[in-house]
């Protein structure tokens, strides 16, 4: 990520369901950041949509073919999937966690200052 592309996300205001820096949740964030790393492009609803019509509700987790949640320690690139008052997801980016949310916008955060076990760690292997 360039400092003009970093400068950008941290400047877009939250908006639930936003997916560029014109407004952007947490999941847009995620999106956002994944794409600027080249991981292909998916839309999480949709898959989990597509997999409740396939009848596989119990594995419907939003991450297509390619990704698979890991147990241990997260890494460069991960996804984390938080449960507190609300879920919410996050990505690890050049050593930070970013994410977004609604009384601060989007932020990023050193993952060693960052103490919150997630639920869910994603990892991209394909």
């Amino acid at each position: 990520m360039n400092e003009d592309e970093r400068k950008a996300l941290l400047r877009a205001p939250y908006q639930l369901g936003g997916r560029d820096t014109d407004g952007i949740d947490c999941l847009g964030v995620v999106l956002t950041i994944l794409r600027m790393r080249g991981v292909p492009e998916f839309d999480p609803w949709e898959h989990i949509l597509a997999s409740w019509r396939d009848g596989e509700v119990d594995c419907a987790s939003g991450f297509p073919e390619g990704w698979v949640r890991v147990d241990g320690q997260a890494l460069e690139g991960d996804v984390l999937i938080f449960f507190t008052d609300h879920s919410w997801s996050a990505i690890i980016h050049e050593g930070n966690l970013w994410t977004a949310h609604p009384a601060v916008g989007v932020w990023c955060k050193p993952m060693g200052r960052f103490k919150k076990k997630p639920r869910e760690v994603w990892r991209h292997e394909a």
